[in-house]
């Protein structure tokens, strides 16, 4: 089983003509682990005319691609939430956003010539934005990587694995500074302890005083007569 790594938006056009007189190539996202695909070729079938893409709460699955009235190949995996973009005649992708992790594409986002937004995945991890770098060209094919399944489920529990360390250390660091701060109020406790027997200790110390100079007194008295 494989899955989307990454995207990359390819190839600009001149208004007028239908094949590509120049390209320009932006991306890599997402890293470069899996295997590399290409629809390149589809571009002489015609203009990208929709696009499918499967994802999931973190990353996105599989794309296929429409070009004129023809479908490609399933690019990664066909399950999760699947979200279809269907452009007007005319109407083409000028510009691509979205986000990837350090190892997979999160979100994508397309912007076509008449305004409309078309939203993939969830926006997570670090932000891209892919313009043509021709004025007036638009979106004509996609390129990428994808992962194969396990591989993926190994990288998602380690990261899964790392999260739960890194929660758990943060926990124990939390459970730490209570403990300190406990430590900390016990010796204010023992502090306040000590110096209430130190005042027990003067005042006791003062009446005894007291009570010798009264004594003392009466002997002087007793004396006295």
């Amino acid at each position: 089983m494989l899955r989307i790594l990454l995207l990359a938006a390819i190839g600009a056009v001149g208004r007028a003509q239908e094949q590509p007189v120049e390209a320009s190539f932006s991306g890599l996202y997402g890293g470069t682990w899996g295997n590399e695909f290409s629809q390149t070729s589809y571009e002489i079938v015609g203009p990208i005319t929709g696009m499918k893409i499967w994802s999931g709460s973190l990353t996105l699955h599989g794309i296929q691609v429409r070009y004129g009235t023809v479908w490609s190949g399933v690019s990664g995996e066909t399950w999760g939430t699947m979200v279809e973009m269907d452009l007007q005649e005319g109407e083409s992708v000028v510009q691509a956003q979205g986000s990837y992790s350090s190892w997979v594409v999160t979100s994508v986002t397309f912007t076509t010539s008449l305004g409309r937004t078309f939203v993939f995945g969830n926006q997570s991890g670090t932000s891209f934005l892919a313009l043509p770098v021709t004025q007036g060209a638009v979106l004509r094919a996609i390129s990428g990587r994808r992962l194969e399944q396990e591989k993926h489920e190994l990288r998602r529990r380690l990261e899964a694995r790392e999260a739960e360390w890194e929660m758990r250390a943060a926990e124990l660091e939390g459970d730490l500074a209570a403990l300190r701060a406990q430590l900390g109020h016990q010796r204010l406790e023992q502090q306040d302890t000590s110096r209430e027997s130190s005042q027990a200790l003067l005042q006791l110390s003062e009446q005894n005083q007291r009570l010798a100079e009264q004594l003392s007194q009466r002997l002087c008295l007793t004396y006295g007569k």
